[in-house]
């Protein structure tokens, strides 16, 4: 008698896949809770990052003037930042501050000042300086440079010639002045030009180091010594 093993094969190939399930059921069952951990797990890193990445630590304010304490951390060398600042002034920038480079049609050019008194051996180098309208965008100093090919598109919180000490960075090697560079004084004034739409209203001006700590100095808060009125800088930002 010959035994046909083709029903056999038949048979087998059809249990195949049902066997498969039975088999994989406690795997595909758990697959759902796997994803869910997975995704928390990712979230808890993904968090920090975008916060840090975002303005969410304004510093206090007051007497119009703003204490920013911050802290620099490139994974090798970390040191402490901490300076007041206060708003001294905004006005259209002069053709000097411009470097003489022609500001393109319908850009205006604005000239931030700001009174700062920090520790003279502090590390200020660095900071990024803008401003704020009043419909919340931000106009960083550095983009003049892609707004109007200009060079002088450069944030400035410590004087030229004095800029106190330098770090650098990924290394090891402590703060320290530039050669043949004078102690930087603990009280002093700089100026950033900072390019504009020229129809935007000009409500805030922000400096920062690293996010998410950050200063906002309202315009409203020009102090009547500095000659700057406030509301004629609205109106002129709107001409």
């Amino acid at each position: 008698m010959t035994t046909d093993h083709r029903s056999d094969a038949r048979g087998s190939s059809t249990a195949g896949p049902d066997t498969w399930w039975r088999r994989n059921r406690l795997a595909l069952g758990l697959l759902p809770v796997v994803t869910v951990l997975a995704l928390a797990a990712s979230s808890s890193r993904v968090e920090p990052f975008w916060w840090d990445a975002g303005f969410h630590a304004r510093a206090e304010v007051t007497d119009a003037t703003a204490h920013l304490v911050d802290t620099y951390d490139d994974g090798v060398l970390q040191y402490s930042i901490e300076a007041r600042y206060r708003l001294a002034g905004v006005r259209p920038a002069r053709p000097a501050e411009l470097a003489d480079s022609p500001l393109p049609e319908g850009l205006a050019a604005w000239a931030v000042t700001l009174e700062v008194e920090a520790d003279p051996e502090s590390v200020l180098v660095g900071c990024t300086v803008g401003l704020v309208d009043t419909d919340g965008a931000l106009y960083r100093a550095d983009d003049a440079v892609l707004l109007a090919g200009t060079s002088w598109g450069q944030s400035r919180c410590v004087p030229e010639d004095a800029p106190g000490p330098r770090y650098r960075p990924f290394s090891t090697a402590p703060p320290e002045r530039p050669p043949g560079t004078p102690r930087r004084p603990s009280d002093y004034t700089v100026t950033t030009v900072v390019a504009t739409p020229e129809d935007v209203e000009i409500d805030a001006v922000r400096v920062w180091y690293g996010l998410p700590n950050y200063v906002e100095l309202p315009v409203d808060r020009v102090s009547d010594a500095s000659g700057v009125d406030s509301s004629a800088v609205r109106s002129a930002s709107r001409s």
